[in-house]
């Protein structure tokens, strides 16, 4: 079932997607399993640890992924980013790009069709995802 003016969606197990604008109002007394973060590098720190990330404290095994592009070396974004790189047991930081898109191998296209070149991930320059685990 999908209700496009609360931005909902909710599946045949009763599991509920929520999409929310980036303010403390709209993400605050949400309590989530899974909370992701788009462009998660331009949200203010004080509504990403005051009001997004503690929507999965009172979940139990509640994950946390922020993606964005790592285009800041400064904020909440960046320090997790670190925290990641550097070991930390709850944090995981994935970097991928263009470059590491173009050197996969491309798909040969059937004769008469034109050249596409064919991903198992979408390339996104300089595009940083963490996973982060409370």
């Amino acid at each position: 079932m999908v209700d496009e003016q609360a931005q909902l969606v909710t599946l045949d197990n009763g599991s509920e997607i929520r999409s929310v604008p980036a303010s403390e109002r709209a993400v605050r007394g949400w309590s989530v399993d899974l909370l992701l973060a788009d462009e998660a590098a331009l949200i203010p720190d004080d509504l990403l640890l005051g009001a997004a990330l503690p929507t999965t404290a009172a979940r139990p095994d509640a994950r946390v992924v922020l993606a964005s592009s790592a285009n800041l070396a400064s904020g909440s974004y960046f320090d997790f980013a670190m925290k990641g790189e550097q070991g930390d047991e709850h944090i995981r930081t994935f970097r991928w790009g263009l470059k590491d898109a173009m050197k996969r191998p491309r798909s040969t296209p059937p004769r008469g069709r034109r050249s596409v070149r064919s991903f198992s991930e979408p390339p996104v320059s300089r595009s940083t995802r963490r996973s982060l685990t409370p």
